[in-house]
């Protein structure tokens, strides 16, 4: 069972037929709370097939329908440590879907022509990103929300170094050119054209191409590291790093903050790269929710969502 995300929420909001049913329970990893939740979600079952026969449908036809709910109490991967704070399970005829929440929502269990999903909303407001901050000497990968940020390891054949990529790399071309074979980049770095370890008279030149390189292996390790999603990156650094980092990467200009976190971010804690990440990205946030909820405009007052979302 899955975490809802914002796509599928949307995409709720457009499905469903009468007799919709929409059952919300907080949900608990361990404890007491723990054993109860499969005992909540049954009494939730009974209170939605009462609630359908109220609206005329047959008993067999009411338990033929939450069938698939039914079953999931049979279920050990949806209880217990699979579990989140909350889960939310929605049946209609031809539809059955059922979500782990990041939010705790109140019990209850209800009927209706169309999905219940205002419970939903406070989903919106959060947001999935990434903040990649590198200087010459260091590069770190946060993985973050509005509450939470931790670090994500890059993998282990990722030079966070720059002093360190050029003398591998150098190295690696050396041997490559002495066993006859054709020098270059290591094979991690996938598409990674520049030379490392150039041997330009020029140092201008030489520098800005070993920069160049050691870039593109530290855009190859973050987009093996980032699953592949619509998360925006923030980029934390001077600009002379940067800027050549816009232009050597391979991620889509979308999926990168226009705004930077300026300056070396060596000196600035994960936490501190958290909060200027966020300096930077509340307002489009905020833009972005006023105009789902106007979407959603009265049906979002009345309990029910029956207006399209686009």
């Amino acid at each position: 069972m899955d975490t809802i995300t914002h796509a599928q929420l949307r995409a709720l909001a457009e499905s469903g037929a009468p007799p919709s049913v929409s059952i919300y329970l907080p949900t608990h990893r361990k404890g007491s709370g723990e054993r109860q939740d499969p005992i909540q979600f049954k009494n939730l079952l009974t209170e939605a097939e009462t609630k359908l026969v109220a609206r005329g449908m047959r008993g067999t036809e009411a338990r033929d329908l939450l069938k698939p709910a039914q079953d999931m109490l049979d279920d050990p991967a949806v209880w217990g440590p699979e579990s989140q704070d909350g889960m939310a399970v929605f049946v209609s005829p031809g539809i059955f879907h059922a979500y782990h929440l990041p939010i705790a929502p109140e019990a209850h269990a209800v009927v209706n022509d169309r999905f219940h999903i205002k419970p939903l909303l406070p989903i919106l407001a959060d947001h999935e990103f990434y903040v990649l901050a590198v200087s010459q000497h260091n590069a770190r990968l946060l993985h973050c929300t509005r509450t939470s940020c931790e670090r994500l390891p890059l993998p282990g054949d990722v030079e966070t170094s720059i002093d360190r990529a050029v003398i591998l790399t150098g190295e690696h071309s050396k041997s490559g050119k002495e066993g006859g074979a054709e020098g270059g980049s290591p094979s991690h770095v996938q598409g990674a054209t520049a030379t490392p370890h150039s041997e330009s008279p020029d140092p201008q030149h030489r520098q800005a191409e070993n920069l160049r390189f050691f870039l593109r292996q530290i855009d190859d390790g973050v987009r093996r590291a980032v699953p592949e999603n619509d998360a925006l990156m923030v980029l934390a650094g001077d600009i002379n790093i940067t800027s050549p980092f816009r232009d050597a990467t391979k991620l889509k200009a979308k999926d990168i903050a226009e705004d930077t976190i300026k300056g070396n971010p060596d000196r600035t804690s994960d936490g501190e790269l958290h909060t200027k990440a966020l300096e930077i990205l509340m307002p489009a946030w905020h833009k972005a929710l006023n105009s789902e909820q106007e979407t959603f405009g009265n049906a979002l007052a009345q309990d029910k969502a029956s207006h399209n979302v686009r």
